[in-house]
C-alpha cells in the first residue's frame, strides 16, 4: 500500500506527515507513523479488499498494522467475509540481520515494528514464526492449517 504513494506521502517526502512518515523512534532506529491522508488510503484499502473478496477472488494482503486505528477498517469491512489472519513472527536478532540486508529498509524498523503490530494476536487463526523456518515450510504449515480449518468471517 506504501509503496504504491507518490514518494512525497512517504519516508522524509514533503508531505509525508499526512501520509506515512518515517520517524526517529524514542528507543533507537526508526518506524512509520501515518496522517489523514495515510487513514484515508488504509480506509480505501480495506474496501478494496472487501470488494474483490465479494466478487469471489481470493486475495493475499500483507499488512504492517501499526495500531488499532489502522486495524479497525479491515475490522469493518470484512466483518462477513471469510478472513485467515495470520500473525508472524520472527526473534529480533534475526529480523535485524534481515532488516540489515534489506537495502530497502530503514535501520532498526522492523524490529520496531514488531514491537507495535501484534496487538491484534487475538484474532489471529495462526501464528507462524520465521525465524528458523524458509517461506516453504511456513506455507506447509498454511496450507495444513487451510486443509484442518475453514476461514471464519471476520476476525473472531
Amino acid at each position: 500500500m506504501i509503496s504504491q504513494l507518490p514518494f512525497r506521502y512517504t519516508g522524509e517526502g514533503a508531505d509525508a506527515t499526512d501520509g506515512f512518515p518515517l520517524l526517529a523512534n524514542t528507543g533507537g532506529g526508526y518506524k512509520v507513523g501515518y496522517g489523514d491522508y495515510g487513514r484515508l488510503l488504509n480506509q480505501s484499502s480495506a474496501d478494496y479488499l472487501a470488494m474483490l473478496a465479494s466478487r469471489n477472488f481470493d486475495v493475499v494482503a500483507d499488512f504492517v498494522l501499526l495500531d488499532e486505528v489502522l486495524f479497525e477498517p479491515y475490522l469493518s469491512a470484512l466483518a462477513d467475509i471469510p478472513v485467515l489472519f495470520v500473525g508472524l513472527y520472527c526473534n529480533a536478532d534475526t529480523l535485524s540481520e534481515r532488516n540489515e540486508n534489506r537495502k530497502d529498509r530503514a535501520v532498526g524498523l522492523s524490529v520496531n515494528q514488531q514491537e507495535k503490530i501484534h496487538f491484534c494476536e487475538k484474532y489471529y487463526d495462526i501464528k507462524l514464526d520465521s525465524t528458523n523456518h524458509s517461506s516453504g515450510d511456513l506455507a506447509t504449515s498454511l496450507f495444513d492449517h487451510l486443509q484442518q480449518n475453514s476461514p471464519t468471517p471476520g476476525f473472531v
